[in-house]
This record gives structure tokens, C-alpha cells and sequence, in this order.
């Protein structure tokens, strides 16, 4: 019973520090942000992520196989052409991915400091008033 317990803890903290380092890469990348918001919102094909992101197959093709390594989306073949790959959020990560994006999105709404030295401070150092 004890081991069980432990296991469990154990899988949900890993789990946790694993979401911990996808929200580090949504904020990071601008362009994975976009990719899993554009998947979860409806799914796509690379040529189609290409064309709405406005960017090249090889970046594309990067930021997918990241979130596919992730678990956050999974690829199968396009049932009407057998030749290209249909990319979507799996039913079981549809919440966390959801999660993800408000959370992501909240963090970048927050004010960040400033590191320029205010004009003012500028002038006293000079001996300007």
C-alpha cells in the first residue's frame, strides 16, 4: 500500500516537472505557442500549419516533433490522402493542453520589468536637472 502511494507521488511529480518544462518552452518559443494553439483549435496538416504560421516547413516540422515527443499531440495518416499526416491534441491531453495555452497566455500579460535606466537618472548622473 505504502509503495503504491509512493509510485503514484512519484508519477505526479514527474508529470508535473514535465508540464513545467512545456510551459517553459510555450514561453520561450513563440512559434510552439502558435503551433499547439493552431492543433488544439483544429487539427492540421504540416503544409496547412506552414501556411497559416507563414513560416518553413523545416521550423514547423521541429516545434512538431517537440510536441509530439512532449505527448501533447499525436500524428496519423490522412484518411483522404494516404500520403500526408494529419496532426492533432489526443482526447485525454485536450485539458492540459488547454490549460497550457491559458496559462502561457496569462504569463505573457504580466508586465515585465523594465531594464532601461530611466531618461532621469540619466540626466542626474550628468549633472543635468
Amino acid at each position: 500500500m505504502w509503495k503504491e502511494y509512493l509510485n503514484i507521488r512519484m508519477i505526479n511529480h514527474i508529470n508535473q516537472l514535465a508540464l513545467t518544462d512545456v510551459k517553459n518552452l510555450l514561453e520561450s518559443s513563440p512559434l510552439a505557442y502558435r503551433v499547439l494553439k493552431s492543433i488544439n483549435s483544429e487539427d492540421g496538416t504540416l503544409v496547412k500549419l506552414v501556411g497559416t504560421l507563414g513560416k518553413t516547413k523545416p521550423s514547423v516540422s521541429r516545434v512538431l516533433h517537440v510536441l509530439k515527443h512532449e505527448g501533447l499531440i499525436e500524428n496519423k495518416k490522412n484518411p483522404q490522402d494516404g500520403r500526408s499526416t494529419i496532426y492533432t491534441v489526443p482526447p485525454d491531453k485536450k485539458t492540459t493542453v488547454r490549460n497550457l495555452l491559458a496559462e502561457v497566455t496569462l504569463s505573457q500579460k504580466k508586465p515585465k520589468p523594465s531594464r532601461a535606466i530611466p531618461f532621469a537618472m540619466l540626466d542626474l548622473e550628468k549633472g543635468v536637472v
